[in-house]
């Protein structure tokens, strides 16, 4: 800008503890970077997972003003699965997908071809959840994981996909997914992934539109066409995550851990009995995807401090 530039910014939402200012800088040089410190909080005694943020607009005297928003989710997010690939195959369907000896930690990663190139012939492959997770009390929810590989560029594609019926799949874009360019196997104007990516990258994926949903569906998916295969896709350290609006292991249902919630967590496991939709996040103690004996362990240490 050849003259000054204001910069206003005010609060979000609500939730948003700011002082809505107006910053003027008098002279920025092309290619340089000016810096202003703002001070954000949200209401003591929020919930978790509160979304606070900024607006910001930028003013110059030769162009419009340009509005952006930045937000930040205030909380800690608690692990809702996570899977190295260490057990193999324990959490995933196999369908050609298998674990190798190619990790971005620890020793194993799953890829769609364990041998070889990936499925031809306009073929697919499929990897996804044996059994569904619930996002019932989980705002905010995402999922990340370690990732490389080889794909025909502009062909052939790998999405990641999501379900909340097990029938419908919708695919979403992460940090890295590119748009697929409507040639052979892969769709127009979806996400997914394709080309050469050799080094191990940290693939970020938001799940916010599934806050709250009971039953959430999860799935990689190739598509090759007739020609070229390569070597694949792959992913380690697979972890989904979210703020959790509830006490993690409170199953009695009253606000407090304590042995009441012990008892009806043993109650649903060494007895057998159906665990209702909505517990499952609660009693899930060690984030693998279901409400067994292995979370009993985890509940004590929890009300007793440890």
């Amino acid at each position: 800008s050849d003259g000054s530039v204001s910069l206003t910014i005010n609060p979000l939402n609500d939730a948003s503890l700011m002082n809505s200012e107006t910053v003027i800088i008098q002279t920025i040089p092309s290619r340089t970077t000016d810096t202003t410190i703002i001070f954000l909080s949200v209401p003591a005694g929020s919930i978790n997972g509160t979304k606070a943020g900024l607006v910001i607009t930028i003013q110059d005297t030769s162009s419009l003003a340009k509005l952006d928003s930045v937000s930040v989710i205030f909380g800690t997010p608690e692990v809702i699965f996570q899977d190295g690939g260490e057990n193999g195959m324990t959490f995933w369907t196999d369908d050609e997908w298998g674990t190798v000896q190619d990790a971005a930690e620890g020793m194993y990663s799953i890829t769609d071809s364990p041998i070889g190139d990936y499925v031809g012939n306009w073929g697919t492959s499929i990897t996804q959840f044996i059994n569904p997770l619930s996002f019932a009390g989980v705002v905010y929810p995402y999922v990340t994981f370690e990732s490389k590989w080889s794909i025909e560029k502009n062909y052939d594609f790998v999405q990641f996909q999501i379900s909340t019926d097990g029938i419908s799949w919708h695919p979403l874009s992460g940090d890295y997914t590119t748009i697929g360019s409507g040639q052979t196997a892969q769709p127009s104007s979806e996400p997914g992934y394709d080309g050469y990516q050799e080094d191990w990258v940290n693939e970020f994926i938001d799940l916010a539109i599934f806050a709250h949903e009971p039953e959430v569906n999860i799935r990689f998916i190739l598509s090759s066409d007739g020609s070229v295969e390569e070597d694949g896709f792959y992913f380690d350290d697979f972890s989904i995550n979210g703020y959790q609006r509830f006490l993690k292991g409170d199953i009695h249902q009253d606000q407090i851990l304590n042995v009441y919630d012990l008892l009806v967590l043993i109650e649903y496991t060494i007895f057998n009995n159906t665990i209702p939709a909505n517990l499952i996040p609660i009693g899930d103690m060690n984030a693998d995807g279901f409400v067994n004996a292995d979370d009993i362990g985890s509940l004590i240490a929890l009300i007793m401090g440890y």
